[in-house]
């Protein structure tokens, strides 16, 4: 059994399939919507912006208790206002999962026009179709998918886009190290983890357990690579700044900026908590003799917009802290997060090019950080407001 097509837009969500059973039913998350021998399912009852799982099963008779074939298809739905800013938190996307195959759809990044796609830090394509079949999988272990793509900010959906892109094209020709059109390419990155085959479809029931944990930690860091770090800006007194001296790190106490989440499943009603933080700058002179040192506030660091019920918590992150030595751009970034009680989770967010950026989660199935993101420094200087902005999204489907 095989989806052939998906059809995705907000508040519904059309595919077909193809297979050998004479009858098919479906349920979406508990509920029968589905039995007949057709090979078609619209459905147009969908929440925008919200989480559904299609459980497609075929049968060799209509009394049969057990299906012949089985697969699952996980839905999100993008809202009915779009975000222009933000494109990835509200993209629609669908992953399916079978015993022979997983397939990840997702809306068309429009000025793209190919994705590289990654499994498990493995390369495996290039495709110019929001559209990508794994036949490779394994029912008992892990896959995460990399679906990264770019695109020139004059094609972007962003407000005052022709002069954000005239400006960063500017900023390209002034620095030798760059090309003209790199500080005007946005970045977009999807992480897809899906869980073992095997035990979404609950081929062996006696090895289930469940085991989808209560609690969750989100941690949220910027930091700067380099011990030192010379000022753009050549007429300023402090010539350098200290850096952090590490590269990507979920436990270290070295960094820029972080968020700590907390996120809490255990009562009736989640809960979520932050706890931000700053690292100490530090300025230097000509000589490398230290000229200044403070901490700066942590109060832009803040969570907005929290809704929960019994199944669900939603909330943004918001983050813009600047150097409190010299004036400069604020370090900002911008992150939508859901959760959900069963163990899914859905994290969009985007950020300046400039400093390293690394997100991480713990908690679920899972007692270890994972990385859901990561991103390279640029440089001080792509800070400024003109420069295009990476886009990333992070989910699962376990």
């Amino acid at each position: 059994m095989k989806i052939n097509s998906v059809e995705l837009r907000s508040g519904g969500i059309t595919f077909t399939w193809e297979g050998k059973e004479s009858i098919y039913q479906i349920f979406r998350d508990d509920e029968l919507i589905f039995k007949d021998r057709g090979r078609k399912l619209e459905d147009n009852e969908l929440i925008p912006g919200e989480v559904c799982i299609y459980t497609l099963e075929g049968l060799k008779h209509e009394d049969d208790e057990e299906p012949a074939e089985k697969l699952m298809l996980q839905v999100t739905t993008g809202p009915k206002a779009r975000n222009p800013d933000n494109i990835l938190q509200e993209m629609s996307m669908a992953a399916v999962v079978s015993a022979a195959h997983t397939e990840l759809f997702w809306e068309e990044i429009e000025g793209t026009g190919t994705y590289d796609v990654y499994k498990n830090g493995e390369k495996v394509t290039v495709t110019d179709t929001p559209h990508f079949t794994d036949e490779e999988t394994e029912p008992g272990e892990y896959a995460i998918y990399w679906i990264m793509a770019e695109r020139p900010l004059e094609d972007s959906e962003e407000s005052l886009k022709r002069q954000k892109s005239l400006i960063a094209r500017a900023f390209g020709a002034v620095n030798p190290d760059l090309s003209q059109e790199e500080p005007a390419m946005e970045k977009f990155r999807i992480m897809k983890k899906i869980g073992p085959p095997g035990k979404l479809l609950k081929q062996d029931t006696e090895d289930i357990t469940d085991d989808t944990g209560k609690r969750w930690e989100l941690r949220y860091t910027t930091f700067l690579g380099e011990k030192l770090l010379e000022n753009p800006n050549v007429l300023s007194l402090d010539r350098y700044f200290e850096g952090d001296g590490r590269g990507f790190d979920a436990e270290s106490e070295h960094y820029r900026t972080r968020a700590d989440i907390s996120i809490n499943f255990s009562e009736a009603v989640p809960d979520v908590k932050l706890e931000g933080k700053t690292g100490t700058s530090r300025s230097f002179d000509q000589n490398k003799e230290l000229r200044e040192e403070e901490a700066a506030s942590n109060e832009g660091i803040v969570l907005k917009n929290i809704r929960k019920d019994g199944e669900n918590l939603l909330f943004t992150l918001n983050h813009s802290v600047g150097n409190p030595l010299v004036a400069s751009p604020d370090v900002k970034y911008e992150v939508h997060v859901v959760f959900n009680r069963n163990g899914y989770f859905d994290i969009a967010g985007k950020h300046d090019q400039s400093p390293n950026h690394e997100v991480y989660l713990k908690g679920g199935n899972s007692q270890d950080w994972e990385a859901v993101h990561q991103a390279e420094n640029k440089g001080l200087a792509w800070m400024a407001p003109p420069i295009a902005n990476q886009h990333w999204r992070s989910s699962n489907f376990e």
